[in-house]
């Protein structure tokens, strides 16, 4: 994947590092969204949870970094000036859900939420819902699930999913440079942009793209970038449309 030039830093932005998923899982993914009717039991009807929550005050210009290897990420954008999360573990079975290390912090400004399976144990999960302030930067990662964004880009989201959908549902007059791409399904963008639009990806500029940045990469999975006005809806109800 390529990672749009900084103009504001003078230098190339750092990748994020794309969890590289096996084959086959890769193939399950396509499957899945195919619809094919055998799958395994999604993280939503896991039968048992356990759920965490977590504050951070934060200062202007914050960032906030997740990854999780299995589960959904959900954004949205308040009058704040703290970070409030919440993250649900989810298990097949409740003896598992121990198995699952969740990790929350705050360091220079910067809010890291980490989950993590090191004993790969199966049908395990971890989704984070996350509340910030207006310029609140993201860095998105999940191995399989679905991002939900909602607000207005000043700096920089990222976002990278393996398997799974990500919506982004941002104002009417977003100004932004953005680089959407699928690598199996489609990308949907309700703004005129001047660049290259393709079904699978759409890279340019949206208004003067002095705003912000918004990048968004997914293996297997649709994007949707949608106008507030006109969506009707949440970002988190059309990522489960």
């Amino acid at each position: 994947m390529r990672w749009p030039f900084d103009r504001r830093r003078g230098k190339e932005k750092k990748p994020m590092i794309r969890r590289r998923m096996p084959w086959a899982v890769t193939v399950l993914g396509a499957a899945m969204a195919l619809g094919c009717e055998e799958t395994p039991t999604s993280p939503d009807e896991r039968m048992f949870s356990e759920t965490e929550t977590a504050s951070f005050a934060v200062a202007d210009s914050s960032s906030a970094v997740v990854d999780t290897f299995v589960g959904a990420i959900t954004v949205s954008q308040a009058a704040t000036d703290s970070v409030q999360v919440v993250a649900t573990r989810q298990a097949d079975r409740q003896e598992d859900l121990a198995a699952v290390l969740v990790e929350m912090s705050l360091q220079d400004n910067v809010v890291q939420l980490t989950a993590a399976n090191p004993s790969n144990v199966q049908g395990v999960s971890v989704d984070f819902d996350l509340t910030g302030p207006a310029d609140m930067n993201l860095e998105l990662r999940t191995g399989v699930g679905a991002v939900a964004c909602q607000g207005r880009p000043t700096e920089d989201w990222l976002i990278d999913v393996g398997v799974g959908n990500i919506a982004l549902v941002v104002p009417d007059d977003l100004n932004a440079t953005v680089d959407l791409r699928t690598g199996v399904g489609s990308v949907e963008v309700e703004f005129p942009v001047t660049g290259s639009v393709s079904s699978g990806s759409v890279i340019g500029v949206i208004g003067t793209g002095a705003d912000g940045v918004i990048v968004a990469d997914c293996g297997v999975g649709n994007i949707a970038l949608l106008r507030e006005s006109t969506s009707g809806r949440s970002s988190r109800r059309v990522v489960e449309e």
